[in-house]
């Protein structure tokens, strides 16, 4: 091989290598952000394995952990709606119990206590209580249907949501997603409460 060629190829070759360091050096990748938050019930219990959703094409969908934690990483400059899901298991949780506890708050006679006691109970997600949500649980505990009506098995509220009327959240429209518009920064603390319909 000609020594000209040579010493051609080994120049060509480090100033290649000196162009990758300085774009190692210098961050011309795309800088990521982290969305993070944490998903409880109402009393503080972490609720693992729920899917986690960007709305984002770039950003994968991410399970919490066994503490409830999740984190998705962001593009610098993209939007995206962190949702949670979860329809595992419907029966879990529903009881007769929960049918009659339904009942009496219909009939006014013993009302539920929380917001997210009278959200967990509209089976159908209808925003109202009806004869139709014990009718909803009592099929799902028969085994006569697998799911609820029109509904999951869990729902998400973000948590630092106040209810205007905590006696009827369906007054107003709760947010069960968060919206991320040109991040540019991380976003901690975008937590979740989960209910279990």
């Amino acid at each position: 091989m000609c020594p000209n060629l040579l010493k051609s190829l080994k120049m060509k070759m480090s100033l290649m290598l000196l162009l990758a360091i300085a774009v190692v050096q210098l961050g011309w990748s795309q800088q990521t952000y982290t969305v993070s938050g944490t998903i409880t019930t109402e009393d503080g219990t972490p609720v693992p394995g729920v899917e986690v959703f960007s709305g984002n094409s770039d950003v994968p969908m991410v399970l919490t952990n066994s503490d409830g934690v999740y984190e998705l990483e962001f593009p610098e400059g993209s939007n995206g709606v962190v949702s949670p899901f979860n329809n595992s298991q419907p029966v879990n949780g529903v009881s007769t119990l929960d049918m009659v506890l339904v009942w009496k708050h219909i009939e006014g006679t013993l009302l539920l206590d929380s917001p997210y006691k009278i959200i967990a109970a509209d089976a159908d997600h209808s925003s109202t209580l009806t004869a139709a949500d014990t009718a909803a649980m009592r099929s799902v505990l028969l085994g006569i249907t697998q799911n609820f009506p029109n509904n999951t098995s869990w729902r998400f509220v973000d948590a630092n949501f106040n209810f205007p009327n905590p006696g009827n959240p369906f007054e107003s429209p709760f947010p069960e997603v968060f919206n991320i518009n040109n991040i540019t920064g991380d976003i901690t603390d975008v937590d979740f409460i989960a209910i279990k319909v």
